[in-house]
Order: structure tokens, then sequence, then C-alpha cells
């Protein structure tokens, strides 16, 4: 339906001259076609249904504001890169996957701002207070469990992943309602726990790391550790074994 409105073609149409309305109507469509981009990318990670958007069949502007949102759309443009490297984007300035996500971590998560030693508190605000550097620190952790459950495919281990997948996992672990009710953000949190728990097996994870797991365990249930220790221990199939948390 997008497409038939001509929301991917917004980019070719753009007129200096335009008028204030359509200048601001063109805003919008951007913002809306983006977000159909992150969520057809995030939905293929969550289910497995075929990407249904071709870089080559738009031309849309990307919003640099909010930061969130922009930062948002380069996480997912990285993760894209690295589950549908045929459907590469012109926009990321890197030539492997592993170097995209090092130039997104390095922009947008400086290592002097991971968080200390794990607390498990709820922030001021309680769970309707849903942080928007949760979110992206939730996203950032499942794209980097993506890299270590395909680590067998020649790329280095990401720089911090344990540090990082221990934020991740505090930031499920304040909103407990919150990430449980929205599914793909639980499927999230589950998809970092698999990656913390397949980066244990690989390399070993400290102290700090195997209380985080732990605490998010009693929170995601028995039945679900039992289920994600199964495909952590399971190397037989790179990053799609997350397709079976599901099944």
């Amino acid at each position: 339906m997008a497409c038939s409105m001509g929301w991917n073609l917004q980019g070719q149409h753009d007129g200096a001259g335009s008028e204030d309305g359509d200048s601001e109507d063109a805003a919008y469509v951007q913002y809306l076609w983006w977000t159909l981009v992150m969520q057809d990318i995030w939905l293929y990670l969550y289910s497995g249904l075929p990407l249904l958007i071709n870089y080559r069949d738009f031309k849309v502007t990307c919003p640099c504001s909010p930061p969130l949102f922009s930062s948002l759309v380069s996480l997912s443009e990285v993760l894209r890169f690295k589950i549908r490297p045929s459907s590469l984007s012109n926009r990321i300035p890197a030539t492997t996957p592993y170097t995209a996500l090092q130039k997104w971590q390095t922009l947008h998560l400086p290592t002097d701002s991971l968080l200390g030693p794990f607390s498990p508190t709820t922030p001021r605000g309680g769970e309707k207070s849903l942080y928007a550097e949760a979110i992206t620190r939730l996203c950032h952790g499942a794209v980097l469990s993506i890299f270590i459950l395909d680590l067998g495919n020649s790329d280095p281990l990401p720089q911090h992943a344990e540090q990082h997948l221990q934020t991740a996992l505090q930031c499920n672990l304040a909103f407990p309602g919150v990430f449980q009710k929205i599914k793909l953000l639980e499927r999230l949190g589950m998809i970092c726990a698999l990656g913390m728990l397949r980066l244990s097996k690989l390399h070993g994870t400290g102290p700090q790391g195997e209380m985080v797991v732990a605490a998010w365990g009693r929170t995601a249930g028995e039945e679900t550790m039992q289920t994600l220790v199964a495909l952590a221990d399971d190397e037989s199939m790179g990053w799609e074994v997350v397709w079976r948390i599901g099944e």
C-alpha cells in the first residue's frame, strides 16, 4: 500500500521550492517509510518471513533527527547487512557487517557509557517509562547476539560484547512487564540471553555476566531458560537458531 501511494518515490520529487505544507507532508512520509523499513527487517529476524522492501525500489531520504530514530535506522541496516547481505544499502559506510557494527558502536555507544555493576532496580518512573536508551540497548544487544551466534563465519568477537549484553539484559530486567507484553521486545530479550549463553560457552563470561543471566532467567521462567540453554549448546546452526526460540 505504501508503494502504491508513492511513498517509496518520495526522494525523487522533493523540490526545493515546495510549499511548507508539502515539505511537512514529505517529512511525515520519510518517517513513516523508514519506520516500515525497520519493521520489515526486525520482523524478518522475529519470524523468518521474507523481507518485502528492497533498497533498489526506493530513494527516500532518511531523517537525521531525532537521534533515537536515526540511531535505530542505522542499527537496523547493520542487522540487514548481516542477515541479508545481498540486500546491502549504500548508506552503510563499511565493507563487512562486522565493520559496520563496530562503526555503529563507536558512534552511538561510547565505551565510557557502559553501565557499571548490575543493580536489579527499576528506574524512576517504573515500567510505564520505557526509556529510549533501553530500546536502543536491547536492539543493539540482539544484533550483537546475531554476530556471536554466527562466529563460525570468520568474524572476530565484537568489542565489549559481554558488557554490552549485560547492559541489554539489565534494561530488559528494568521493565519486565513492558518487555513481556510487547512480543518483539520479549523476543529480543531472549535473543540477548541466547547470545550471552553462547558467548559463555565459546569464550567464557565473568561472574557479573553470570549473575545478570541468572537474574534474567528467574524473570523469564525455567522453561524458557532450558530452551535457550539447549539452543546455545547446539552449534550446528548459525544466527538462524533464533527462529527456533518460538517453536
